[in-house]
């Protein structure tokens, strides 16, 4: 995990990272003035016309309530701990 980062107007970055298809993941504090909002910014990062979903440059981000945030965070869980059961790691 990432170490929690602060951007000059003193929001949070909670993490930045590539998945394994060369998409960045990057999860930072909204400064959304209607109360705690979080983003997960996702983008595709390879060569115009190498990515995943066709030709072009992708790019899409969740801005998400506390809780939506657990309710992403409760699947996720769900996905991690029972993937070692049906995967075999």
């Amino acid at each position: 995990m990432a170490e929690q980062t602060t951007n000059a107007r003193g929001f949070h970055g909670y993490d930045l990272f590539q998945d394994d298809r060369r998409v960045r993941v990057k999860i930072y504090e909204s400064s959304a003035a209607s109360g705690p909002h979080v983003w997960v910014d996702v983008e595709d990062t390879r060569p115009e016309g190498q990515g995943i979903y066709g030709p072009g440059h992708h790019q899409m981000a969740l801005h998400l309530n506390p809780s939506q945030a657990k309710r992403l965070i409760g699947a996720l869980q769900r996905f991690v701990d029972e993937a070692p059961g049906r995967w075999g790691r």
